[in-house]
């Protein structure tokens, strides 16, 4: 066992990532794969109190390194409290279960068709990652972003075959606020690292990204997405939009409400076209939701506070959970086999800090030299297409270079020729709508979404 190296940074750190034990066969894949996998524990000392990250590392399958070494890309789930495992077991990893299925099947749109996968359970006690922090600990933004790279510097230096690869960070959701807050916190680190050691740092990609922490701004945003798609009337739209801000509890007010909550009753945030699907996950690994809020990770679609329902968030973590929480799950993965693994740690959510928002530090990043995509499934209201936009609209300093485009699939076979999304050009990043999907692009969209991340990759900026 390699020893554990300690650092003085603003939060001592200390890895015990072992390149030799940490590697390990992926229990029940489908088929037997040659690239090679790794799974660990990353320690760190959080003022005095021992916690981990667990990371899992997924080599690229086609990568001759002789005649082009290919990139790293760190995964991040949001939340904030989700694994980023669910990223890589439903959406981008080689294999992967979907939506109604409980086994796996290959991907024939893996990313780590031409790049490295690493796989970040993030913050402390989401997944793996333990022990869990007590009621009174304070999970921020800040935190976050600190903690990512100190376990990204330590992952690089142990896995030192990677190091100088192009290096990308990329993720959904809440990892909106996770990514550019990481971002900002390795740049401002890699500052004190020798040159021939530091971290190659490329680029970003946020996929349905949370850019500003605003419940009021973002139930605005949700509710003028929800007119756009006619699950709501114009009449009661616009007294949600006017009326309801001057007399909140008026009787038209009260109706509106009801009007937009029948509406949006059944719908799955997460894809308004999709089904919803019950929790499937064994009693044994079970946890008891702490909040009864049929959105609990999007509040501001809460309209009441009576407003429960035990079956939501309509996606089913169960095949997940009752895989990894079995013994031999565990022990390849080494990790304690009292750690219970969930989907999304309620408790996390909770006891979070939300900043005002990642969306003052984009253009930090791009006067960095840092590429920057946003993408968005056309079909998520958990975090819509409406709100990126409007998102968009409040960054200092912003400017649209090319209009609201379509583009076409360009690559061979069934789909070539037929609408794939839409492109707008800001002169600080590229914000990509991919038609068809909702908040996990790289699910509902699988063939689209690759080729949007290789073209990214490869600055295509034509598709």
């Amino acid at each position: 066992m390699m020893k554990c190296v300690i650092i003085a940074t603003i939060l001592l750190s200390v890895t015990c990532i072992d390149f030799v034990a940490d590697e390990f066969r992926w229990p029940d894949w489908p088929i037997d794969y040659s690239f090679k996998t790794w799974s660990g524990l990353i320690d760190f000392n959080d003022t005095g109190v021992m916690r981990n990250l667990h990371y899992v590392f997924v080599e690229s399958q086609t990568e001759n390194a002789e005649v082009e070494p290919q990139p790293v890309i760190l995964w991040l789930n949001g939340g904030p409290g989700c694994s980023s495992m669910l990223g890589l077991m439903q959406e981008i990893g080689p294999f992967v279960i979907d939506n109604g299925e409980t086994e796996y099947k290959e991907n024939p749109w893996s990313w780590n068709k031409k790049a490295h996968l690493l796989i970040l359970e993030s913050p402390f006690g989401v997944g793996f990652s333990k022990p869990s922090p007590d009621k009174n600990y304070n999970f921020t933004d800040e935190k976050t972003g600190e903690f990512n790279y100190q376990a990204i510097r330590r992952w690089f230096d142990t896995f030192t075959y990677y190091r100088g690869r192009d290096f990308y960070i990329a993720g959904e959701s809440y990892a909106g606020m996770y990514i550019p807050y990481t971002a900002q916190a390795l740049l401002e680190g890699e500052k004190n690292v020798d040159e021939d050691e530091k971290i190659n740092f490329k680029g970003i990609l946020i996929g349905n990204g949370v850019l500003i922490n605003n419940e009021k701004f973002r139930s605005q945003t949700a509710l003028k997405f929800l007119g756009r798609r006619s699950f709501i009337d114009y009449t009661n739209q616009f007294i949600l939009s006017h009326n309801c801000a001057a007399q909140p509890l008026s009787a038209s007010c009260r109706q509106a409400k009801k009007s937009l909550d029948d509406a949006i009753a059944l719908i799955n945030p997460y894809g308004v076209y999709s089904y919803c699907w019950g929790d499937s996950t064994i009693k044994e690994f079970k946890v008891e939701r702490q909040s009864k809020h049929r959105f609990s990770y999007t509040p501001w679609l809460n309209l009441f506070e009576d407003d429960d329902d035990n079956n939501a968030p309509c996606i089913d973590f169960g095949p997940l959970a009752n895989k990894l929480n079995t013994e031999i799950y565990k022990q390849a993965f080494h990790v304690d086999n009292d750690t219970l693994w969930t989907g999304c740690n309620d408790q996390i959510y909770a006891q979070y800090t939300k900043s005002e928002g990642s969306y003052l530090i984009l253009p930090e990043l791009f006067k960095a030299g840092i590429d920057i995509l946003l993408y968005s499934g056309d079909q998520d209201l958990a975090v819509s297409m409406v709100e990126t936009l409007e998102s968009i609209k409040q960054i200092p300093g912003y400017k649209r270079i090319k209009d609201w485009t379509p583009y076409m699939n360009q690559h061979p076979g069934e789909l070539q020729n037929q609408l794939a999304g839409w492109i707008e050009e800001y002169n600080y990043f590229r914000f990509q709508v991919i038609r068809g999907a909702g908040h996990m692009v790289p699910q509902d969209q699988r063939e689209n979404s690759w080729f949007m991340l290789d073209n990214f990759i490869n600055r295509i900026r034509g598709a």
